[in-house]
């Protein structure tokens, strides 16, 4: 920005001045900005203007800077109008009725037109000097494609979206006494706990204390009174509130920035809203547009290419930053979609944790913790059928509240709906009881016998709830008829004080607990309007909608609204549902305040769910009564009172209290393929950490590999690559615990590779870029915080993983632990603890001491360990080493001829009728590209003894027991006769999709090695298996991937052969391998070497 200020004041400032004036200084930083147009090619602007406004001597002031800026920006209007024009002639070869031409870039105006749903289409005047002073705001016609035409028109879609909403024929209306699975749970979240039992009596005061985060005044505007520029005014001020939060996340400089509509070869970053090109039709990729706000592209709006995007959802209203050029004019090509910062989690200072938990007796010896949970229900409108008012389901839960003494009873509009039959049409009466005359009576007091009835009679039996009603815009009683809306009338409607109305949508604080809710049933919407480019980010649709409010940051974050008339059908007479009457003007509103909210109420058309998307509990209770009958219920839920966004789903209090109640430990794999992260999180509810929750990311795929080997002496770069894993944690961890949430970072074989010197500058990089850009600890050196993994410390890692997801250690009980056997590319490792317990035949009391031997503390208990990583012993080294033997014999049999090269080399460890070109390198580096082939029948055992042959069992044996390579293990058979033995990772691999069951013994693993050796004529038991003979056919060394794994645990370990294994990749949904088991030491600080870090407060 100084650099072209500078240009500025060199061409323009007239002599001796040095420097412009500051106003018309910014005119032309504007013009600059606005248009992409550098300060010399600038000044030739200026010159040509001067020249045509006929003076040489044209003065340079604020007056001629604004009408030069006019000139400007009119001179590239007609440049793109006419090239418009040129394309659109070109493309209206062979069509009579075009759409409108997308490569115009329109004013963010144009929206306005079909702003309200039901805004019927202008209808020429006969007399046309009628309407002149109208045309401005008036619904451009759209031409329609001739139905001839291979393409829809937008009215053939809007007809058939009609045709599919209308109901089906015939179906009965159901009694709500007679409804199906009364009382059935459809869906429960953490239901690994014990449900809360009902107290025997309600308590004597509130439970809750309600706060509303919103300004319940402001939603008391005059509705119907909009005007244009106040609306516009208030969607490019958003635009420009999202630009600056891009700019402050992704430390981007003002120049970084541009106007998308602007033709420019250099890269820019721009933030805009998602539109369609059209007012008729669904939001495609070739349709899209970005609106543009006043200030940074003088409200135009830009067609999208999005085509280089890999995966992304789009949909109207959406504010998004792209990254991108337009180096046509013509559109704006997208390379990225930069992310928008969420908001903060909510959170609560511990004093008001404290009073809060005081108020409930949380702590005290005779309360229980149970009793810090809060039993609140929610439930959304309908709350009765189309054939009746008796408002059943309302008082069935209104029962259900009472026979459990709810805490709290949230309902949510519609209650006394506008689009029931019944109420539209006024044909109904009034119980007997009511007292009210017929002819005097309005709808307040048939929502005061109907609805307040059976609400204060809850009140009466439950006095310490909480009631909250929020309205919705079918609400026929609340003459708030346009979203942002207005509580009810209180007085009015005969509420019990218990109630309290707020707004719709609104914010409040349930004790600690925030709360937003809305009655608007946007999900449904954007589940028609959304536009998903690539594969999605996240497949399950329930989830990946409200993601969509969350980082908008808004109740309703779609613009325009769906029409109404593409809406399912009312009951009504009319059939047309009620829509989105949306006052754009106070569109703010609904956005979010300064946090996530903890639980979020959006209730939908879709099927009811609870689901945790972004640290926010997502709650759609669904519809108490459908149109024909009883809907599935409400949603109800026991949310404890301590603080949510560090609460734990087991209990609300720390086993012992020098521990925290929940912690979270990062671990980073940085693998030699790419890097992953691992974000774990526990309660320490009991004496030993509880896993509740992991959160894993992989580095994306690149060109060389994404691992941090893989940038070599690019040490920053390394270090930047391992972004996009820490966003995952700065989402995942709650901002007070992130302070004393320990990170390290575990590299493998592939850094070591690059040797000393370059490994530990990357590693030193990592570092760094931890402690100075996040706000985690990072684990100390002296504890292996950043380092090369050692092997030995892998294969225990993966122990303690196994064991602790097991259960078998953690706790006091010396419950039998399990060996694991973890097969790898490179290197191959076992793990186990012996035990001696009748020493004989030589059999030592005790483990000899070694590099073997591994002594390890966990959850009170000492183990023991036997552990040995064998290097080159890994599934690709085997291939590697047993192809070496192959050529080798054959180059042995004829050392001096070559003509053996250019024909098939027989492999027994090949199936029959496959092959496989391999290179393989010999002693005195002699490279070999030979084509092997299977022999003519299998060759199972010819193959093993290859594989035997590799492990070298003669190898000499300084410490006996020995296995193979001249290695010390102690036997299995006497040590470890009878307790579990899991195999993974290549085991895994090989044996899963062949069918194999997830327990086996060494001799099936024989047979089912001989029947793949046998080739595809013997492959028929695999019929049966999904893509098992696929897979047999796409990997030519199947025959020596099992010949191997078959000799690796029968010769080289020596388990027996009818000695029974376990294939696993996941335990309890958890991914089996080091990082959890690396993770697991990380929680006691001092053990796990690093300090809580000092927050700094502002």
């Amino acid at each position: 920005m100084a650099d072209t200020t500078a240009e500025l004041n060199a061409l323009f400032a007239p002599p001796p001045s040095t420097e412009l004036p500051q106003d018309i200084l910014g005119e032309l930083q504007s013009i600059s900005r606005l248009h992409s147009i550098q300060p010399q090619e600038l000044f030739y602007k200026w010159e040509a203007y001067s020249i045509k406004m006929g003076s040489d001597e044209t003065r340079l002031d604020l007056n001629t800077a604004r009408a030069f800026k006019k000139d400007v920006q009119e001179s590239l209007e007609r440049e793109k109008r006419g090239k418009a024009h040129v394309r659109s002639a070109e493309k209206r070869s062979g069509m009579n009725d075009p759409p409108r031409n997308a490569g115009t870039t329109e004013d963010v105006y144009g929206m306005f037109d079909d702003l309200v749903p039901d805004t019927p289409r202008p209808v020429n005047s006969v007399n046309g000097t009628a309407k002149k002073r109208k045309v401005a705001f008036e619904t451009p016609a759209v031409p329609k494609f001739s139905k001839s035409k291979a393409m829809s028109s937008p009215t053939d879609r809007r007809e058939a979206a009609e045709l599919s909403n209308k109901p089906p024929i015939g179906v009965q209306a159901v009694a709500f006494a007679d409804r199906q699975n009364a009382g059935q749970i459809v869906e429960t979240l953490n239901d690994q706990l014990s449900t809360q039992e009902a107290p025997i009596a309600p308590p004597p005061e509130s439970r809750i204390r309600l706060t509303a985060n919103t300004d319940l005044k402001k939603f008391f505007y005059k509705p119907m009174a909009m005007h244009l520029s106040e609306a516009s005014e208030v969607l490019d001020d958003r635009i420009d509130e999202f630009l600056s939060l891009v700019q402050a996340h992704h430390s981007l400089e003002d120049t970084a920035f541009g106007n998308a509509a602007s033709q420019s070869t250099s890269e820019i970053v721009t933030v805009g809203r998602i539109a369609s090109d059209t007012v008729e039709g669904k939001l495609n990729a070739a349709s899209m547009v970005l609106e543009l706000s006043r200030r940074m592209g003088a409200g135009l709006r830009v067609p999208l290419k999005v085509e280089r995007v890999p995966s992304h959802e789009f949909f109207p209203g959406q504010i998004v930053a792209l990254r991108g050029v337009n180096a046509t004019g013509d559109y704006f090509s997208v390379k990225e979609v930069l992310d928008i910062p969420l908001l903060p989690s909510a959170a609560s200072v511990p004093a008001t944790v404290d009073s809060i938990n005081e108020r409930l007796g949380v702590g005290e010896d005779d309360h229980p913790v149970s009793t810090g949970c809060l039993n609140i229900l929610f439930a959304s409108g309908p709350f009765t059928a189309d054939d009746n008012l008796a408002f059943e389901p309302l008082q069935a839960l209104c029962e259900k509240a009472s026979e459990t003494y709810a805490d709290a009873l949230i309902l949510n509009g519609p209650i006394f709906d506008i689009e029931h039959p019944l109420i539209a049409a006024g044909d109904f009466d009034l119980p007997d009881d009511a007292g009210i005359e017929p002819d005097k009576a309005t709808l307040a007091d048939a929502f005061r016998v109907m609805v307040g009835g059976p609400l204060r009679r809850l009140a009466q039996e439950v006095p310490s709830i909480t009631i909250i009603l929020i309205p919705s815009v079918r609400d026929a009683v609340n003459k708030h008829v346009s979203w942002p809306q207005e509580p009810f009338s209180k007085k009015e409607l005969g509420l019990p004080k218990q109630a309290k109305i707020v707004s719709n949508p609104v914010t409040v604080s349930l004790n600690e607990i925030v709360v937003g809710i809305s009655s608007q049933d946007i999900l449904w919407e954007l589940r028609r309007e959304e536009v998903v480019i690539g594969a999605p980010k996240e497949s399950n649709v329930l989830a990946r909608l409200p993601r969509h409010l969350i980082q908008q940051r808004h109740f309703f974050p779609l613009f325009p609204p769906v029409n109404r008339t593409l809406l399912p059908k009312t009951g009504t007479e009319e059939g047309i549902a009620t829509g989105m009457p949306v006052d754009v003007s106070y569109l703010k509103l609904g956005e979010w305040l300064n946090v996530r909210p903890d639980v979020l109420i959006t209730p939908s058309a879709l099927s009811p769910f609870a689901k945790v998307v972004e640290s926010v509990l997502v709650i759609n209770p669904g519809a108490t009564s459908k149109r024909k009958g009883p809907g599935r219920g409400s949603s109800s839920g026991g949310l404890s009172s301590s603080d949510p966004s560090i609460g734990a789903t087991k209990c609300t209090k720390s086993y012992s209290p020098d521990t925290p109640l929940i912690q979270y430990a990062l671990m980073i794999d940085a693998g030699s393929t790419g890097s992953r992260i691992h974000v774990y999180r526990f309660n320490n509810c009991g004496p030993t950490p509880e896993l509740e929750h992991e959160e894993f990311k992989m580095t994306e795929k690149r060109e060389g590999g994404s691992g941090l080997s893989s940038y070599k002496s690019d040490a920053e770069g390394a270090a930047k690559s391992l972004d996009m894993l820490m966003d995952v944690a700065m989402k995942t961890v709650p901002d007070k615990l992130k302070s004393c949430s320990p990170v390290a970072v575990k590299a493998t074989a592939g850094l070591r590779m690059l040797g000393p010197e370059m490994s530990n500058k990357i590693l030193e990089a990592v570092r760094t870029r931890l402690e100075t850009v996040y706000p985690f600890p990072v684990v100390s050196k002296e504890k292996d915080g950043v380092v090369i993994m050692d092997g030995k410390d892998e294969g225990v890692y993966a122990w303690i993983t196994t064991n602790y997801l097991l259960g078998k250690i953690g706790g006091p009980d010396k419950t039998p632990t399990a060996a694991i056997f973890d097969l790898g590319g490179g290197s191959t490792q076992i793990v186990f603890q012996p035990t001696f317990k009748s020493p004989s035949h030589g059999m030592p009391e005790t483990l000899a001491e070694g590099d073997h031997k591994y002594s390890l503390s966990f959850g009170g208990r000492d183990f023991t360990l036997y552990q040995h990583s064998h290097l080159g012993y890994g599934l690709m080294a085997a291939r590697e080493s047993i192809h070496k033997l192959v050529v080798q014999a054959k180059r042995d049999a004829d050392p001096k001829g070559t003509e053996w090269l250019n024909k098939p080399v027989s492999n027994p460890c090949i199936a029959p009728g496959m092959s496989r070109e391999v290179t393989v390198t010999l002693e005195g580096d002699e490279k070999y590209t030979v084509n092997m082939t299977g022999p003519v029948t299998g060759s199972p055992a010819q193959c093993r003894g290859l594989a035997e042959k590799i492990l070298k069992k003669d190898a000499t044996c300084d410490l006996t027991p020995c296995s193979f390579g001249g290695v010390h293990q102690p036997s299995l058979e006497k040590t470890f006769a009878n307790e579990d033995v899991y195999i993974f990772s290549y085991f895994y691999d090989r044996t899963q999709p062949l069918g194999m069951p997830e327990s086996f013994t060494i001799r099936e693993l024989r047979d089912l090695t001989q029947e793949v050796c046998e080739g595809e004529g013997s492959w028929g038991v695999f019929e049966g298996v999904d893509g098992a003979v696929a897979e047999l056919k796409d990997r030519p060394e199947y025959c020596l991937d099992l010949n191997f794994m078959m000799a690796l645990l029968h010769t080289g370990y020596e388990m027996p052969i009818d000695r029974e294994v376990k294939i696993a990749k996941k335990i309890k949904g958890n991914e089996l391998g080091w990082c959890l088991g690396a993770s697991l030491p990380l929680l006691n600080q001092e053990l796990g070497g690093w300090q809580c870090r000092l927050r700094q407060v502002s």
